[in-house]
């Protein structure tokens, strides 16, 4: 009898959770793009990691609906990813804002993301010596987590960054 109660509830359990697609990877990604003297920030995060590591910071459930993050939960994400996204230039911190949000509901592959842009100008590009990020986004809330950045400045090379939370990956610096 106790081994059917068992045997049923597991099935129940496989047969629930099968209906989940989950990712194995935990990453996220940030291109990092400069123009003439504006530079964008485009962020990616698969939604549940986000909402996962958000909610443990807030202590209540986040929740990632509709096609843009809500106001409320927007306050809280900026300053999220304020405190673990930093980039310096020439050894001066540059501040950005945000300006807008995105949910993408990929029903291909029923895998939610969130994208986030952020922007900000920096006057004579042309004078960056050293580039600096800091990105430990979701470094709090997922072990395994790895953040790559792609940094395109205008008549630079490309350069892509590698971030891993079991390797203390913190910060990368660029010299040009």
């Amino acid at each position: 009898m106790k081994t059917n109660i068992i045997v049923s509830c597991l099935t129940i359990l496989l047969a629930v959770s099968s209906f989940q697609i989950l990712h194995e990877i935990k990453i996220s990604t940030s291109e990092i793009t400069m123009k003439k003297n504006v530079m964008q920030i485009k962020i990616k995060f698969f939604a549940d990691d986000l909402s996962s590591t958000l909610s443990q910071i807030v202590k209540k459930t986040v929740y990632f609906n509709g096609t843009q993050v809500d106001n409320a939960t927007l306050t809280h994400l900026n300053t999220y990813v304020k405190s673990n996204f930093a980039i310096t230039i020439n050894n001066t911190a540059v501040p950005y804002t945000f300006k807008n949000s995105l949910i993408d509901d990929n029903l291909s592959t029923q895998i939610k993301t969130v994208w986030l842009t952020y922007e900000c100008t920096y006057k004579n590009p042309e004078t960056i010596k050293s580039f600096e990020l800091k990105n430990t986004l979701l470094f709090d809330g997922i072990p395994e987590q790895k953040n790559i950045s792609k940094i395109i400045l205008e008549n630079r090379e490309t350069k892509t960054l590698t971030f891993e939370n079991q390797n203390d990956d913190v910060k990368k610096l660029i010299q040009y």
